[in-house]
C-alpha cells in the first residue's frame, strides 16, 4: 500500500521530512517483516534434538520470528491510514474508499485461492480445507478486516483504544480463540496500526516530526520491556523447544508484539526518516517491502510444491539452516532488482494496484 505523507516546509531542524513525501522507515518495517516471516515458516527445515536447535527456536523464533505476522498486520493499519491520507488529497469520497476497500478484500480472496490450489494439489481436500489460516485464509481474513478498520477512522482514537482493550478482554476470559473468518486478533493489531498513522499525521499537521520520534521510542521501549516480562512468563510456562504458536494470541503476547513493532520502528525512524541516514545496509530490504505479498505467497507455494515433497523437512543443522536462508533472501533480492526494471509488473501488488 502506499504510504506517502506530504512534506513539511518548515521543520528547520530536520531537512530530511521537507524533502521527502515518504516515510521509509514504514517500508522497511515491511520488508523487516517479511524477512521474518520466512524463517518462520521455514523453521521446520531444522534438525530436531539438538541442543543448537533448541536453543536457535527459544531464542530466535520464539522472540523474533513469530511476531511476524503481528508485524506484517500492523503494517497493514499504518498504510492504511497514510494511503488514504493521499486519496483525500486527490479529491476521493468515502464511497471511492469503501468501494476500493470492497475490491481489495475479493482480490486477497481471489488470491489466497493460488495457494488453496497448491495445497490441494499436493495435500488433498481434507488437510487443506481443515486449515483455517489457509481456508477461507489469513489474508481473505485481513481483507475483510480492513474494511471495518476503514470504517474505524471515522471513529475517534479513543474507541478504537477501548475496542482493543475490549478484545484481549475476551482473549484473556476465553471467551474467543484464535482462528475465525474474521479473525479478532488481527483486527486488533490492525486498529493500533490505524493508530500509529493518525500519530503520523498529527506530527505532520503540527510540525511536530522531534516530539513523535521521542514519544513512539519510549512507548517502544516500555511496551517492549512488559513484553520481554511476558516472554519470561512463557519461557516458564510452556514447552518453548518448539514455536509457542499456541499461546501467540494471547494478550501478553499481543503486548509483547506491539513493543516490538513501536521500539523497531522508532528505530528505523530515526535513522531513515528523522536523519535521512538510509544507508546501504537498510536499503536492500525495500525489495521485500516492494513484493512483500508476492513473497509471501511463492515461499508457502515453494514450500508446498518443492521443499516438502523433496523431504527438507527436518534436515539442517542450524548452521546450514542460516546458510540455506542468506542464499533464500539473496535470490529473492535479485529477483527483485530485476523484476523492478519491469515495474513488478503481474507481482500481487501490481494486480492489487491496477484492479483495486
Amino acid at each position: 500500500m502506499n504510504n506517502n505523507v506530504k512534506s513539511i516546509s518548515s521543520d528547520a531542524g530536520n531537512p530530511v521530512l521537507k524533502k521527502s513525501s515518504r516515510i521509509h522507515s514504514i517500508d522497511t518495517m515491511r520488508g523487516y517483516q517479511i524477512v521474518l516471516m520466512i524463517a518462520w515458516h521455514y523453521w521446520a527445515f531444522l534438525k530436531t534434538g539438538y541442543f543448537e536447535t533448541k536453543m536457535y527456536v527459544l531464542f530466535v523464533m520464539n522472540l523474533f520470528g513469530q511476531v511476524a505476522n503481528a508485524l506484517f498486520v500492523i503494517v497493514m493499519g499504518v498504510s492504511m491510514v497514510l494511503s488514504m491520507d493521499q486519496r483525500k488529497n486527490k479529491g476521493m469520497n468515502f464511497r471511492d474508499n469503501l468501494i476500493h476497500w470492497i475490491k481489495r478484500a475479493i482480490i486477497f480472496f481471489l488470491l489466497n485461492q493460488v495457494l488453496v490450489i497448491t495445497y490441494l494439489i499436493n495435500f488433498g481436500a481434507e488437510i487443506t480445507f481443515s486449515m483455517s489460516g489457509l481456508y477461507p485464509g489469513w489474508i481473505t481474513s485481513l481483507g475483510i478486516i480492513a474494511i471495518f478498520c476503514f470504517l474505524l477512522l471515522y471513529v475517534k482514537k479513543l474507541y478504537r483504544i477501548l475496542i482493543m482493550i475490549v478484545i484481549e478482554l475476551l482473549y484473556e476470559m476465553q471467551f474467543i480463540d484464535g482462528w475465525w473468518i474474521f479473525n479478532l486478533s488481527a483486527f486488533f493489531y490492525m486498529t493500533f496500526g490505524t493508530l500509529i498513522g493518525d500519530f503520523i499525521l498529527e506530527a505532520r499537521q503540527n510540525n511536530s516530526w522531534r516530539e513523535f520520534q521521542v514519544k513512539i521510542f519510549a512507548t517502544g521501549v516500555i511496551l517492549f520491556t512488559l513484553g520481554i516480562l511476558a516472554e519470561l512468563y512463557l519461557i516458564n510456562t510452556y514447552d518453548l523447544t518448539v514455536p509457542h504458536t499456541t499461546p501467540q494470541y494471547a494478550p501478553f503476547f499481543n503486548i509483547y508484539s506491539l513493543g516490538m513493532f513501536t521500539l523497531v520502528f522508532s528505530i528505523f525512524f530515526r535513522i531513515q526518516d528523522y536523519k535521512r541516514e538510509r544507508g546501504v545496509a537498510i536499503g536492500p530490504i525495500r525489495v521485500f517491502s516492494n513484493l512483500s505479498l508476492t513473497i509471501f505467497y511463492s515461499h508457502l507455494i515453494l514450500l508446498a510444491s518443492f521443499f516438502i515433497p523433496i523431504g527438507m523437512g527436518n534436515s539442517f543443522s542450524v548452521y546450514s539452516f542460516v546458510i540455506f536462508l542468506m542464499c533464500f533472501y539473496i535470490s529473492i533480492y535479485l529477483i527483485g532488482v530485476l523484476w523492478a526494471k519491469k515495474g513488478y509488473i503481474y507481482s500481487f501488488e501490481w494486480i492489487i494496484r491496477k484492479f483495486s
